[in-house]
């Protein structure tokens, strides 16, 4: 056998050895590819589950971010609220206190009456249908006459627009010629005797309108003209 054979035998032999052990390597290795292939799909399933739970959470957050800054406007607005409150009170206090020390007079004189509205701003504050009305007015009015030591009342009444009944507060003083009602959005000064059920209103207090005057009530007791109408 020379040497050429003997190598090709060699081959053969090599050939058949080794066979077996390529196909179980080869099985093997697919085997582990498998295994890294199932390993991935979990760990992918996994990622995406916390992709999602990232963007619930971050959802949710957004949510609570929003409620937080609500929650925190509502604060701020209720201790707006709160320190207004208290100034009012603060300011409320110092009134009562500095009218403990007047003398108020029930019969203001007519003279003084006229040179005080001719001062007085009341009337130059502008109307606003939410923060300042009618009884505003003669409520601002009221209390400086009480300032100046002089008492002053209101006088609701209810007057017909149009066909619609609508409140209205005036002011009534009594002066030494007699008791007489003020309009405080015109400073009008009008004889109480005036008011009647029926006249208009408008017309009494140069107001650009057409209302007649249905009922009042006089703060003045024993005058005749404090009872409803």
């Amino acid at each position: 056998m020379d040497t050429l054979e003997v190598l090709l035998l060699i081959a053969i032999i090599f050939a058949f050895i080794s066979f077996p052990i390529s196909v179980y390597l080869f099985f093997h290795v697919r085997e582990e590819l498998n295994l890294i292939d199932t390993s991935l799909e979990n760990v992918q399933r996994n990622l995406n589950s916390l992709k999602n739970e990232l963007a619930n959470f971050r959802a949710e957050t957004y949510t609570k971010i929003v409620e937080i800054s609500d929650l925190k406007k509502r604060v701020d607005e209720l201790e707006g609220s709160i320190s207004d409150l208290e100034n009012r009170i603060s300011g409320l206090k110092n009134e009562i206190n500095s009218f403990k020390n007047y003398t108020v007079r029930m019969e203001v004189p007519y003279e003084f009456l006229v040179e005080f509205l001719e001062e007085d701003d009341t009337d130059k504050i502008p109307y606003n249908s939410t923060f300042f009305v009618c009884m505003d007015y003669s409520n601002k009015l009221i209390r400086r006459f009480l300032e100046q030591g002089y008492f002053a009342c209101e006088v609701p009444m209810w007057i017909s627009c149009d066909g619609t009944i609508e409140g209205h507060v005036g002011v009534a003083v009594k002066t030494d010629k007699g008791i007489f009602y003020i309009e405080p959005q015109t400073d009008t000064i009008v004889n109480f005797s005036e008011i009647r059920t029926g006249v208009d209103y408008c017309d009494l207090v140069n107001f650009d309108c057409d209302c007649y005057i249905e009922r009042f009530n006089s703060c003045f007791g024993g005058d005749r003209w404090s009872e409803y109408y």
